[in-house]
């Protein structure tokens, strides 16, 4: 790891730390992904992590120099001289270059290249909203393991059937397909947590060593409290950030459409995998997105706003 990538890292651990940076960056995943008519929501994540951390730098961080593409860089920032490539993914893969492959007489898309080499560190964010987990205590009852479903805590997993009925939120730490429970809350309490009662819950400052888990109880009716610790079984990919180092991304195999080539699913779990291992990962709390205001911006309002501003006596002057 490059002295750059380490102060980059910890410069991120102490942002996501606070809630007045966080919480603003993750109510975006929905916000922007609903309310900009399906167009450019990447592009506007990957501005607004720029300048989230540039705002937080100025304050905290004076020697990170940031630095943003102007032109035709192959990179998208720059921290600490260290430049790296933003990229926004759902699902794990992520595009390497909009440039279509090539398309074969079974009508098959290949790449016009079967692999490629980055020329600079990945910051990857992924945000899956809908990962299938389950999860159970280690109990057995007549000798049978008792199973449950459990989901990272969301608005896509809010109101998902599963857990209409028989279910907990939970909070608590993660570490090694383990979850040690803290504080539970029932069905019926759910939906009244105000913003403020989970920041106090989770801490406040410490928002990124702990998360919130919805889990079904359908399976555990039995039991008359949770554990104090339930396992879960995942291939591990969480929502986060995840820091590729440029000798992860040499000769990474691509796959292409007719708009782009890309790094699959498959390949970016593999790489995130070693991202963890190396200590480059970053657990990024998916819950404040239920708080996200998904009213839907009016731009034409927000040009009105400024246009009448400038039409008043001593307004602004050309630029």
């Amino acid at each position: 790891m490059t002295s750059g990538i380490k102060q980059f890292t910890e410069l991120l651990r102490e942002l996501y730390s606070k809630p007045s940076y966080l919480i603003p960056m993750i109510t975006a995943q929905r916000e922007f992904r609903t309310n900009n008519y399906q167009m450019g929501s990447a592009s506007q994540l990957e501005d607004l992590f720029f300048d989230t951390l540039s705002f937080y730098s100025a304050e905290n961080q004076l020697d990170s120099n940031p630095k943003r593409r102007t032109g035709k860089e192959s990179w998208d920032y720059v921290f600490f001289d260290q430049p790296f490539s933003h990229k926004e993914s759902l699902k794990g893969g992520f595009t390497y270059k909009w440039q279509p492959g090539k398309r074969t007489e079974t009508k098959k898309w290949h790449a016009l290249e079967p692999t490629v080499s980055f020329t600079e560190p990945v910051v990857l964010s992924f945000s899956n909203l809908k990962m299938k987990m389950q999860w159970t205590p280690n109990i057995e009852e007549n000798g049978k393991t008792i199973w449950g479903k459990i989901a990272n805590f969301n608005y896509e997993t809010l109101n998902l059937n599963v857990y209409a009925k028989n279910s907990k939120l939970i909070m608590g730490t993660y570490e090694n397909k383990k979850i040690n429970i803290l504080e539970s809350w029932n069905q019926s309490e759910i939906k009244s947590l105000e913003l403020s009662s989970i920041i106090k819950s989770l801490g406040k400052d410490n928002l990124i060593k702990r998360d919130l888990w919805l889990i079904s109880t359908e399976n555990f009716k039995k039991e008359k409290s949770l554990p104090n610790e339930i396992l879960i079984q995942t291939d591990d990919i969480l929502p986060g950030i995840y820091i590729l180092e440029l000798d992860q991304l040499q000769d990474v195999e691509v796959v292409a459409n007719n708009k782009a080539h890309s790094v699959s699913d498959e390949t970016a779990y593999k790489l995130m995998r070693e991202s963890i291992s190396r200590g480059n990962y970053l657990n990024i709390p998916l819950w404040p997105t239920i708080f996200a205001d998904i009213t839907p911006p009016n731009l034409y309002q927000i040009q009105r706003i400024k246009y009448d501003a400038a039409m008043k006596p001593g307004g602004p002057r050309a630029v």
